[in-house]
């Protein structure tokens, strides 16, 4: 293979994961208006969990509990999206250099998958630990319809 079609080649794979990964970011900054997690009704998700849980038909001391379930996630939150927007903030610095080194690109985007699945973990996390406390037929109503969301 000659040294232009090698290059070519390398600057075709540069360029691919370049347009992938600033598409995909700008596809979430879009998606989460104001840098928050929104659904359509402006609300983000742990707001409608809230909704959804004052719905239920659940004692007043394990809907206390539900909501302080819900807000130390709120608080573990904050730090993570902090986190999460320095990350993506760092991979636009990288794609905006003339010649992105592929490598740093790549770790770049390493790192912002793991904060992605930290932060993933941590709803799970949040989630379990409210079903534990409602209980099985309460969390049958709690969680969205089908084509309703997810978690």
């Amino acid at each position: 293979m000659t040294k232009a079609k090698h290059a070519w080649k390398r600057w075709a794979v540069v360029g691919s994961i370049c347009l992938a990964t600033a598409g995909l970011l700008g596809a979430d900054a879009l998606a989460r208006p104001h840098g928050r997690e929104c659904g359509h009704d402006g609300l983000g998700r742990l707001e409608r969990l809230e909704g959804r849980i004052d719905e239920l038909e659940l004692d007043a001391e394990k809907k206390t509990a539900a909501r302080q379930v819900i807000e130390r996630a709120r608080a573990a939150q904050e730090p993570q999206r902090e986190q999460m927007k320095a990350a993506r903030e760092q991979m636009h610095a990288l794609l905006e250099q003339d010649a992105p080194e592929l490598d740093k690109v790549l770790a770049q985007a390493d790192a912002i998958g793991a904060l992605a699945t930290a932060r993933r973990k941590e709803h799970l996390r949040m989630m379990l630990e409210l079903r534990a406390l409602i209980g099985t037929e309460q969390w049958k109503g709690l969680r969205p319809h089908k084509g309703r969301g997810h978690w």
